[in-house]
């Protein structure tokens, strides 16, 4: 899947990890968990009800038009190739 062909999600997001490569120049393994962390890409999510009121912080960022851009760490995606992800919000363990 490319950036320019994304979808909008139903209680995930879109990540966009960066590929990254040890002191030798070897690409890190995808189940490292320093490839666990990306940018949100999108910037709109369908919320269930329940989404809502368990992910509110979520929601209000997404309200605001801040998430895309925002970088988190997750447990577990599903992998979109191109070094996208789709990430279910209760698989995002935190943002920095």
């Amino acid at each position: 899947m490319k950036k320019d062909q994304l979808f909008i999600p139903l209680d995930g997001v879109i990540i966009e990890i960066e590929k990254k490569e040890n002191l030798a120049g070897i690409e890190i393994a995808g189940n490292s968990v320093e490839k666990n962390e990306g940018v949100i890409l999108n910037d709109k999510i369908n919320f269930t009800k329940t989404a809502k009121e368990e992910f509110g912080w979520l929601v209000a960022l997404a309200d605001a038009g801040t998430l895309k851009g925002l970088k988190v760490k997750f447990t577990e995606g599903f992998d979109l190739g191109d070094n996208l992800y789709f990430v279910k919000l209760d698989k995002i363990i935190g943002n920095f």
